[in-house]
């Protein structure tokens, strides 16, 4: 069973894209990032700018968080990179993350598909790349579970805890 379909991952690349961001996944099983653990969330909500986190860990250098918000609607238009915030984690904040994501059910628990998305909403996507593997997970405005845990813990560091969240 594939992770999503063409259509749905050709959006979320036109939207990754836009905000500048690198590819994870290459196909047929390959990373783009040989040796980093990546892990990335875009929030597309239906009526408010499209916003993009990815934090990466290397062996040779402190985690980095990276985040963008574009210009656009999620649910109508890609727009540009109007903020980023790119700042290195301190070992709590890193910590944090790295227990969020040493669960084994972290893209286990939510499927690829979360049933149809309704009119008023968002799309909550959850990328990971370790143990040179990716790892893909999407929610339609979730209110619990795994994504919502990771992209809130995302958002609050990027300092973006109190943005309305749908």
């Amino acid at each position: 069973m594939p992770v999503a379909d063409a259509g749905t991952l050709a959006s979320y690349a036109a939207f990754l894209t836009a905000a500048g961001e690198p590819a994870l996944y290459t196909g047929q099983g390959k990373v783009a990032l040989d040796g980093e653990r990546v892990v990335r969330f875009l929030w597309l909500r239906t009526f408010h700018p499209p916003i993009v986190i990815r934090i990466t860990f290397r062996k040779d250098k402190p985690p980095r968080l990276v985040a963008k918000r574009l210009t656009g609607m999620g649910g109508y238009d890609v727009g540009k990179v109007d903020l980023t915030i790119d700042r290195r984690l301190d070992g709590g904040e890193a910590d944090r993350i790295n227990v969020l994501l040493a669960k084994e059910d972290v893209f286990v628990s939510a499927p690829p598909s979360c049933g149809p998305p309704g009119t008023d909403g968002a799309q909550w996507m959850v990328e990971g790349v370790y143990a040179a593997s990716y790892h893909f997970a999407r929610a339609w405005s979730p209110r619990d579970g795994k994504v919502r845990e990771i992209g809130m813990a995302l958002l609050a560091l990027a300092g973006w805890g109190d943005t309305k969240i749908y």
